[in-house]
C-alpha cells in the first residue's frame, strides 16, 4: 500500500500542473466512474448514455474519501493509474468494480446508472467517432478511403484510429450502415449491452437504481436521494443527429442492432 501512495504522491505535481493548465477541462473526457464512500453508492458510467450530465452535477458533492475516475484533469490521471495498477477504470462494469475492489462493504452500497434507448446509444457512438475522425481527416488531408486502404499502417498515425469504433468507421469509410456491419465492433465496449454491464450474475441487483436518459430531467429527487443535495442537471455532450438518425438506418441495420441489444429492450422496457 505504501508503494501505491508513493506513486500517487510522486505524480502529484504533474497532476497539479495539468489541473492549472488553461482549458484543461476541454482536453479530457467527461466520462466518470464514482465510488462515493461518504454516501455509500457507486455510479457506473455506461458508454454513450449521456451520463456526463449527471456526473458534472454530482462531482462537487464528493468528499475526500470518494474516488472519481475520469472527467477532471486529476480524475483522468487517476483513471490511467488505476487502469494500469488495478485494471479499474472509468468505464468498468459493476461486476468488474466489485471483483477488482474486493471490498465486502461495496455489496451493501447502492448503485446508480443511466441507460439509453439502444438505437440512440449506437447512433451516438457513430456520431462520436465520426466527429473525431472526420476532423482528423480534414486537418491532415487524408481521406477515409486512403486511411482504410492502408489501415494497418494508418492506424498508428492517430490513437482513435486504433479504437474498435475507429477501426469500424475507417473500414466503413464513414458509411453509417456499413459501420454497424464491421467485426471490429464486437470488441467495442460501447456496443455491449447495458444490461450485461450492470448485472451481477444473471440478474440486476436489487439496490441498483436505473435512470433512463430520456427521463433524466424528471429524476432530480432520485439524484438528491443519492447525493444529499438538490442539483441542477446540465445537458452535456448533446450532439446533432445529422445524417446519423434512426431514419437513416437500413432494415438490415435495424434488425442487427435490435438483435444485439435484445436484452436491453426487455430489461429496460424500450420499444
Amino acid at each position: 500500500m505504501k508503494g501505491v501512495f508513493s506513486e500517487l504522491l510522486g505524480s502529484h505535481s504533474q497532476m497539479l500542473r495539468l489541473a492549472n493548465k488553461p482549458n484543461a477541462l476541454q482536453q479530457v473526457s467527461t466520462a466518470i466512474m464514482i465510488i462515493c464512500n461518504s454516501r455509500e453508492y457507486i455510479f457506473i458510467h455506461l458508454h454513450k448514455t449521456g451520463g456526463s450530465s449527471l456526473e458534472i452535477a454530482v462531482e462537487p458533492t464528493l468528499k475526500w474519501n470518494d474516488l472519481l475516475l475520469g472527467s477532471t484533469p486529476i480524475g483522468e490521471e487517476l483513471d490511467k493509474y488505476y487502469l494500469k495498477k488495478f485494471k479499474l477504470h472509468k468505464h468498468s462494469s459493476l461486476s468488474e468494480v466489485l471483483a477488482t475492489c474486493e471490498n465486502p462493504n461495496f455489496h451493501n452500497y447502492r448503485y446508480l446508472s443511466i441507460v439509453r434507448h439502444p438505437l440512440e446509444r449506437a447512433l451516438s457512438l457513430f456520431r462520436f467517432i465520426s466527429g473525431i475522425i472526420d476532423k482528423y481527416s480534414i486537418n491532415t488531408g487524408l481521406t477515409l478511403p486512403e486511411l482504410s486502404q492502408d489501415y494497418d499502417n494508418s492506424k498508428h498515425l492517430f490513437w482513435p484510429l486504433q479504437w474498435p469504433a475507429g477501426e469500424a468507421y475507417i473500414k466503413a469509410t464513414g458509411d453509417l450502415n456499413e459501420f454497424f456491419k464491421q467485426d471490429a465492433l464486437k470488441r467495442e465496449r460501447a456496443m455491449k449491452t447495458q444490461y450485461s454491464q450492470l448485472a451481477l450474475g444473471s440478474n440486476l441487483p436489487e439496490q441498483l437504481r436505473i435512470i433512463k436518459l430520456e427521463e433524466l430531467a424528471s429524476c432530480k429527487n432520485v439524484i438528491s436521494d443519492y447525493t444529499g443535495k438538490t442539483l441542477a442537471i446540465p445537458h452535456e455532450n448533446k450532439s446533432s443527429p445529422g445524417k446519423a438518425c434512426i431514419e437513416s438506418l437500413s432494415e438490415h441495420s435495424l434488425g442487427h442492432l435490435r438483435e444485439i441489444f435484445a436484452e436491453d429492450y426487455l430489461a429496460f422496457n424500450y420499444a
